[in-house]
């Protein structure tokens, strides 16, 4: 895990459990928003393609194919503080927004 804050940087090392992994969702869940020193936070990962993704339960079997499919055998899920990923989103909103009125 990885959180990235306005002052700060930390890394936490976590392990999947395979045989459970909605166990392991909830114990990740858990470890991030330990490490996010806040209640709610989101969980991003790059998929095989390096684009940004949201994790969540459903989304554990995506990440567990990109873990065994990198020559590390890792991947860097960066923990955000929810509040900050709402004003990601409604900023992007209001781009789309902008663009649509432009006509692009």
């Amino acid at each position: 895990l990885e959180r990235c804050g306005p002052t700060s940087f930390e890394e936490v090392a976590f392990e999947l459990d395979i045989s459970d992994l909605s166990s392991s969702w909830f114990a990740l869940k858990r470890a991030a928003e330990e490490a996010s020193e806040a209640e709610g936070c989101s969980l991003i990962y790059e998929d095989e393609d390096g684009y940004p993704c949201k994790l969540n339960e459903s989304a554990m079997y995506d990440l567990l194919w990109v873990v065994e499919s990198s020559p590390r055998g890792a991947v860097r899920i960066t923990v955000r503080a929810e509040l900050e990923c709402q004003e990601a989103a409604a900023a992007l909103d209001d781009a789309a927004q902008m663009l649509l009125k432009m006509g692009c």
